[in-house]
Parts: C-alpha cells; structure tokens; sequence
C-alpha cells in the first residue's frame, strides 16, 4: 500500500498514529480515511472520522457491517483494491452512518449501557 500511496506524491498522506488534539484539524483537511487495522476492535477513530463526515476504507472486521454495504470494507489489503475503494469513498454518500453512530455509539448511548453491565456484574 505505501508503495502505491508514493505514485501520488502529496494527495496521500499515511501518518499512523496521531495525538488527539491534531485530530480536527486533520480530519478537516481529509476526503477519506483509510483504516487498514485487522484488530476487529471499534476503533474509535474510525467513528470519529465518520462522525466528521469523511468516508472511511476500512479492513476492520468490526466495521464490515457498517461499510460493507457502502463497498468501504476491503476484504484483502492491496494496492488496487484500497485504491478502487477510496475512488468509491470520495462519491459516497454516508450520511445514514453519521446518523448510525450518533444513536449507537455516543456518550448519551454508551453510558446507560455501561452503567447497565456494571450494575449486572
């Protein structure tokens, strides 16, 4: 992937991790956020993108639910197939994911939940 990233020169930026407070100014200046993680953990970056708006390409079994249907999540890592995605990301409309994570994943949603397990336990 880095290889095919190179032929592009400026328009692809890979920059692994980044501290929390870059974070707006970076997804401000994104079209798409590439997500390649095999962990099958709800990376919270991934939320955060979408949430700013930015169609994300993900390998993320966590997220195969979510952007599957869009065409986002790549089954196989390698450079046409992340670069064919990305094509799709930059026309797609996600909308409908913003307002997903909104209802399941915020703070107003996520507390009741944990405060519900911990009171089980």
């Amino acid at each position: 992937v880095e290889t095919e990233a190179k032929k592009y020169g400026e328009k692809i930026r890979l920059l692994g991790g980044v501290p929390q407070a870059d974070l707006p100014l970076l997804l401000g200046d994104a079209d798409v956020f590439i997500n390649l993680s095999s962990t099958g953990s709800l990376d919270k970056a991934v939320l955060e993108a979408l949430v700013a708006g930015i169609p994300v390409v993900s390998s993320n079994e966590a997220f195969k639910g979510m952007l599957a249907p869009y065409g986002l999540f790549l089954e196989k890592i390698d450079g046409k197939t992340v670069a064919d995605a990305v094509l799709l990301a930059s026309k797609a409309n996600i909308s409908g994911l913003v307002s997903e994570i909104e209802r399941k994943h915020s703070l107003s949603a996520l507390i009741p939940r944990i405060v519900q397990e911990l009171s089980s336990t």
